[in-house]
């Protein structure tokens, strides 16, 4: 399937590719020509102004090939791992609100959904990018504040749980106050893990010691580090409700991408995001083998 789908890919990507070289020439020829007829300082000026057009066009090209491209290239990796592709969302986000982990937003933005029903737990998951509005009242102003953008991942659980577990990261790891809050609610109290490596990095608080500590098993902990590991995400936050699990992970940068307009599809991109997509399933194996939730 590889082969084939890189060979779309490449016959998309030199389409976009090929247009925009075209153009920068017919560009070239225009300056070549009039140089012949006008004065030095207005061929600069039509040098500056083509240099301008020619890169919002390669913007433009370079978006086309990143949407069409990203929409066949995500397609056939979701029927490869037996999951529903959407190119706008899995869920909502407001839908989650009650974990008490995702920061107050003004604006929010989801892309690329993927769910699964036939696994033995149910896993969707997205990336979304959230925003705060602040206004400058004195300056009539208004400025959208980044405050997430990552991978959210939703996992439906068989057994109802009593009481609200989640996972923050450590103070210093928190790129915002936003970020790694205990939700606004009585009964929240730390729970001690013994994991060093895990403790290192984050805090786990739970309104019932008891049932924190049989959700923290060995199993859990290692594919939650190995989670924020393999998509190299800043910190991870997750939370434990009801019937659901919810895991943020804050990225240092975009994932589910297929590179450039100038760069020719690799075997390593495909591979990179089945990587990924592995690791995020591999939270919902994982729990099959829990002695307390797989039961």
């Amino acid at each position: 399937m590889s082969e084939n789908l890189i060979e779309e890919l490449e016959k998309r990507r030199k389409l976009d590719r090929n247009f925009f070289f075209g153009f920068v020439a017919v560009c070239c020829a225009l300056l070549g020509y009039f140089s012949m007829m006008l004065p030095p300082i207005w061929i600069a000026f039509m040098g500056l102004v083509m240099a301008i057009v020619s890169a919002h066009v390669f913007y433009l090209l370079h978006r086309h090939f990143k949407r069409k491209g990203k929409a066949l290239f995500l397609t056939s990796l979701a029927e490869e791992f037996q999951l529903t592709y959407s190119p706008s969302h899995a869920f909502e986000v407001g839908s989650m609100y009650e974990h008490g982990i995702i920061p107050p937003y003004s604006v929010k933005d989801t892309e690329d959904g993927f769910t699964s029903r036939k696994m033995e737990f149910p896993i969707s998951f997205q990336e979304a990018t959230l925003k705060k509005i602040e206004e400058d009242q004195q300056n009539n102003k208004r400025y959208e504040i980044p405050i997430f953008h990552g991978l959210m991942v939703k996992v439906d659980l068989k057994k109802r749980l009593d009481f609200h577990t989640i996972i923050i990261p450590n103070k210093f790891l928190r790129p915002t106050i936003e970020a790694g809050s205990i939700p606004h609610r009585k009964g929240f109290k730390e729970v001690k893990i013994v994991s060093n490596k895990f403790s290192e990095k984050y805090k786990v608080y739970s309104t019932h010691q008891v049932e924190s500590r049989v959700l923290f098993d060995p199993l859990f902990i290692e594919r939650f580090m190995e989670l924020g590991e393999h998509l190299n995400a800043k910190w991870l936050e997750a939370s434990f409700i009801g019937r659901e699990l919810l895991i943020m992970a804050q990225y240092k940068k975009d994932h589910f991408e297929i590179g450039s307009i100038l760069r020719p599809v690799m075997e390593d991109d495909i591979e990179k995001v089945r990587d990924e997509i592995r690791h995020i399933l591999a939270m919902s194996e994982m729990l099959k083998h829990h002695t307390y939730i797989g039961e």
